[in-house]
Parts: C-alpha cells; sequence; structure tokens
C-alpha cells in the first residue's frame, strides 16, 4: 500500500523519546540473534512492541508470534505518526549508517498493512529530522547547532520512502 500525504489534513507526527532497558528475556529470531543483546525501547504500536538488537543495529516490530525487522542502521529517531488520516498510528525510524559519510536511513513501518519501506539519503553530511507543515509531513536538515528553517521537501510512502528533490543514495548511480 503506498501512501501519498499530498492533500491530506489529517498528518500528524511526534518525535518519541525511548527509554532503552535490557531486556531479561533475549528474543531469539535465529541463531545469529542467540548471544545479542536485545533492548526494550518501551514503544507499542497497535500492538507491536518496539526493540533495538544492538550487536547488529537492527530494529524489531514484534506482536505474538509476528516480528518484522527494519534494515541496519544506527537509531537517531522514532516518530509516531498517522501518514494518511486513517487514525491508525505508523512508525518511522531514522537511522544512519557508513562512517565518514553519513547516509540517512528512513524506514516506515504500518502495522495495520505490516509493511515496511526504507530509503536512503545523503545530506551533505547532516542529519535529517521529521515534522508535519501545512498539512505534509516533511523533512529538513538537523544541523549541530539546530534545525534549519526551511524543509528539504515532502515525504511520501510508495514502494519506499522518498523524499521530494532528494535520489535514493542506493540508486544513484542506477
Amino acid at each position: 500500500m503506498a501512501f501519498l500525504l499530498i492533500g491530506c489534513e489529517d498528518v500528524s507526527c511526534v518525535k518519541l523519546d525511548y527509554d532503552i532497558s535490557q531486556v531479561d528475556e533475549p528474543i531469539i529470531l535465529d541463531e545469529a540473534y542467540k548471544h545479542a543483546d536485545v533492548f526494550d525501547l518501551n514503544i507499542t504500536v497497535e500492538g507491536f512492541k518496539v526493540y533495538q538488537v544492538s550487536d547488529f543495529n537492527h530494529i524489531l516490530f514484534v506482536k505474538d508470534d509476528l516480528i518484522f525487522q527494519m534494515p541496519y542502521g544506527y537509531l537517531e529517531d522514532i516518530y509516531l505518526l498517522d501518514s494518511n488520516g486513517d487514525g491508525k498510528d505508523e512508525l518511522l525510524v531514522v537511522s544512519d549508517i557508513g562512517s565518514g559519510l553519513l547516509i540517512i536511513q528512513m524506514a516506515h513501518f504500518d502495522p495495520v498493512t505490516k509493511e515496511i519501506t526504507v530509503g536512503h539519503f545523503y545530506n551533505d553530511n547532516d542529519r535529517i529530522s521529521v515534522d508535519v507543515l501545512e498539512g505534509k509531513l516533511v523533512a529538513y536538515s538537523e544541523y549541530t547547532f539546530g534545525r534549519a528553517s526551511e524543509p528539504i521537501g515532502e515525504i511520501s510512502f510508495k514502494e519506499k520512502v522518498e523524499i521530494e528533490g532528494m535520489v535514493d543514495h542506493l540508486e544513484k548511480d542506477n
């Protein structure tokens, strides 16, 4: 399912504070995770609990026997949002990958459709933050001293996370 936020009046977005506490009983997806440290981020959305696997820097969404894994990345921010105005919460996880060259990874998880979409962006080694502007979900450059006053562009979720005016970093040379 694709979400395009243009003209959506009911878009909401809240940056979540998360408290990392060690999980007493580790989640084991397979043998690769057997000795990993799993941390409970103390966030629950539509029945899915959110965990971080520190050894692999994965974010996990877990509900009963369902486990969804986000791609690798160092967690920066988590946003609770309703991108399509349906009244159901979704998560947008912003992380970074790489050393020296900072690539921002944005991953959107919709617990209703159980879909994860991902986008990768190079932003001149600056971080990216998310907010709502005039009813649209937009990305901003985030500097050491604060956020830029003008947005980079509007965020949409189609087959992948897209930011208006930016090319997915993993596809730019193709």
